[in-house]
């Protein structure tokens, strides 16, 4: 079954503006730093090609409030909302072409509250519910692009809590698939199942975590893909978990160093 892979926010978060240029000329109120040498008020970064990357306000230094990212093109890529310098609190991902990408409340390390991730038609991929500890918690949905629901399920601290439904694009209940304590047990077909159409997955298959940290990634139906230590979004220390195409672990792959 193919799945979707999902991390954590990008600590592109935490990228820092010193990897743009600033521009400052004489007279101006932006790019402005205090007597001590602080970034103080308003701040943009460009790209090395000319156009705008980030802008947002520091204090004392750092950054802090509604932080709005550009993509190349112009178009907003990201808004983090930071605090005291550390993300915390409103963020929103965008596709290259402005179309909301992802959006959710991050909470220094990890989501917190309701999640949703869209297609790039704007449908919604997944609306999940994330406790403060950043584990998934309560009823989960998948969706196709075409608006209907395509997995709903019951979590409980990260793990599947029960049994989790699947449906086909006509909203009909195909399956029920049957977990114990966070382990897939059965599936309980009830209807015949379409093929899945692979080119209406969405068109990025892993959210924008590009950064540095301890994380997990799971597959669509729940089971962890990945866990350990990402650098730069990518596994440095840890497992990957390796499944045939009848959903079964057949192999753990023991990732040290990023190899």
């Amino acid at each position: 079954m193919r799945y979707l892979s999902i991390l954590s926010l990008a600590f592109l978060i935490s990228l820092t503006p010193v990897a743009a240029d600033s521009q400052q000329q004489s007279g101006d109120t932006i790019n402005q730093t205090t007597a001590q040498g602080k970034r103080t008020g308003w701040w943009l970064f460009y790209y090395k090609d000319g156009p705008k990357k980030e802008e947002g306000a520091f204090i004392n230094g750092v950054k802090e409030g509604v932080w709005t990212g550009y993509h190349l093109n112009g178009r907003k890529k990201h808004e983090i909302t930071f605090a005291s310098g550390t993300a915390k609190g409103a963020a929103r991902f965008f596709y290259e072409d402005g179309t909301l990408w992802e959006e959710g409340f991050w909470n220094e390390t990890c989501w917190t509250g309701t999640y949703q991730l869209y297609y790039a038609n704007g449908q919604k991929a997944y609306e999940w519910y994330y406790n403060n500890q950043g584990h998934r918690t309560g009823i989960q949905k998948y969706f196709y692009p075409n608006g209907q629901v395509k997995y709903q399920g019951n979590w409980e601290d990260g793990e599947v809590a029960g049994n989790v439904k699947v449906f086909d694009e006509m909203g009909n209940l195909t399956a029920t698939r049957l977990y114990t304590q966070g382990s897939f047990s059965a599936s309980l077909t009830t209807a015949a199942r379409p093929p899945e159409n692979q080119e209406e997955e969405p068109a990025k298959h892993i959210s924008p975590f590009h950064g540095t940290g301890n994380h997990v990634i799971y597959r669509m139906d729940g089971r962890i893909e990945k866990e350990g230590y990402f650098r730069n979004g990518q596994l440095h220390n840890g497992n990957h978990y390796i499944y045939n195409d009848r959903d079964s672990l057949i192999e753990v792959r023991k990732v040290e160093n990023g190899r």
